[in-house]
């Protein structure tokens, strides 16, 4: 089985148009920064509408227009994507079910992991204003830990046998390095060389 199959190749039609209607614009839509943390119930109670439009009507998935968000979290689909998706000749036998199982599942997975969201329950209607003025630092995404965490994974790789204490040193200078340097050079010399001391001196206590 190869890329000339029939069956490969309109699953990858399949996969395709659920990128370019679906999870594209959906992480448009989250790390645009544009959508506060309680405003997101509009963009996910409509892409599951539209989910369930697809399994009613797969063809609606492979219009590559997705009516559930705004032309602003539209995927740029590059010319040889969109050259390829019109080549494949389309099977409705092996491409329908394969669109109505995954949007199936990608329902179940909103119902179970963006159910708070979702009508009638806490964060499924517009909040009011104080409400949005308290939560408007709230992070949609957890991309931050992430990279914290990777960070410190790339660290340990590097000197296992260092203690947590000196990992977690490193990422704080890592990540405030130009606050910390701005500090540092506002400090007088009586208390840079104090401070060097104790760096000194605390360093070969935590590297052990």
């Amino acid at each position: 089985m190869d890329l000339k199959s029939d069956q490969v190749q309109n699953l990858l039609a399949a996969f395709a148009s659920i990128y370019v209607s679906v999870t594209g614009p959906y992480w448009e839509v989250v790390t645009s920064g544009n959508v506060p943390y309680v405003q997101l119930y509009r963009y996910i109670q409509n892409v599951e509408a539209f989910l369930q439009k697809c399994i009613e009507t797969p063809s609606i998935l492979l219009n590559g227009k997705p009516d559930w968000c705004g032309q602003e979290y539209y995927v740029p689909i590059k010319p040889r994507l969109a050259d390829a998706l019109k080549s494949v000749v389309r099977n409705e036998a092996i491409l329908v079910p394969a669109i109505k199982t995954s949007c199936e599942a990608m329902i179940k997975t909103i119902c179970k992991q963006l159910a708070d969201f979702l009508t009638g329950v806490f964060f499924g209607e517009k909040p009011d204003d104080q409400t949005l003025s308290q939560t408007k630092f709230a992070h949609v995404t957890n991309l931050a830990c992430e990279h914290h965490f990777g960070d410190l994974d790339s660290s340990q790789k590097r000197r296992p046998n260092a203690s947590l204490h000196h990992h977690l040193s490193v990422q704080m200078l890592k990540r405030s390095r130009i606050k910390l340097k701005d500090w540092y050079n506002a400090l007088p010399e009586e208390k840079k060389a104090s401070l060097w001391k104790a760096a000194h001196k605390g360093g070969k206590t935590y590297a052990r």
